[in-house]
């Protein structure tokens, strides 16, 4: 009688106690996201001092411009040579303002723009997120399609995907990014999907830690697929927007 009573007693014990304990996530886990979480803060944070480095830099060759402008105005040969410097250091500027938008804690501003964008914006970030030891092929399909997002939220969704494979793949091999649209199959969503797909191969195919990417795309009404076999392909699907991409 008393053995059955302690049998009783245990597995009442062990019942929804266990189940309890399984659902929760153990410490590892909780310790390995929190790692996780400081280690894109500290990024945002060391993407923030240095985009303001170069944008000293950047006035600084610009303001010498307008200088050099209004004394060679009379050689045209001198003048189309400032224009193409100009061009390029317009275009660092443009690319320092968007990483310091990336980097800034501010609300979201969501508005239509082109993921194809993103990545060309912020191809020598991915370069150099990926690391030395990875050959980066970057395939945007420009002006295919708008979603409705933060331009820095995306931004920061990109170089987590990229790391999230850097780190899966073995830190070294060749990854590629392209563009694609994915047509509706839901009435739910008529306008179809921006997709961006990530393909890495490396030494190591592990699936890759995609917490931060899969919350962005859930918030979106979006979703991430994974696949991680002989390489790791990771396709992140947003909602095609209705409006169009506003150019500035």
């Amino acid at each position: 009688m008393t053995a059955k009573k302690d049998d009783a007693r245990r597995q009442g014990e062990g019942g929804p106690t266990d189940a309890a304990a399984h659902e929760r996530p153990d410490g590892e886990a909780v310790l390995g996201a929190l790692r996780r979480a400081e280690r894109f803060e500290v990024l945002g944070r060391m993407t923030g001092g240095l985009a303001h480095d170069f944008n000293n830099v950047v006035a600084v060759v610009l303001g010498n411009l307008r200088f050099l402008e209004n004394e060679l105005k009379d050689n045209p040969q001198a003048l189309q040579r400032l224009s193409w410097i100009r061009l390029g250091a317009e275009r660092g500027a443009d690319i320092i303002a968007r990483l310091l938008r990336l980097s800034a804690a501010k609300e979201p501003s969501p508005e239509p723009l082109d993921i194809s964008d993103v990545v060309d914006a912020l191809a020598s970030a991915i370069r150099s997120a990926a690391g030395p030891d990875i050959e980066v092929s970057l395939q945007p399909a420009r002006g295919l399609c708008a979603v409705m997002a933060d331009w820095s939220e995306v931004g920061l969704c990109v170089l987590n995907l990229v790391i999230a494979a850097r780190d899966a793949m073995g830190f070294r091999g060749t990854m590629k990014l392209e563009t694609t649209t994915v047509p509706s199959q839901s009435p739910e969503q008529p306008t179809g999907y921006c997709a961006l797909t990530l393909i890495a191969e490396g030494p190591q195919s592990a699936s890759p830690a995609l917490d931060p990417v899969e919350h962005f795309a859930r918030r979106q009404g979006g979703v991430v697929t994974v696949a991680a076999d002989k390489q790791i392909v990771v396709t992140l699907q947003l909602p095609t927007a209705k409006s169009k991409v506003v150019t500035k």
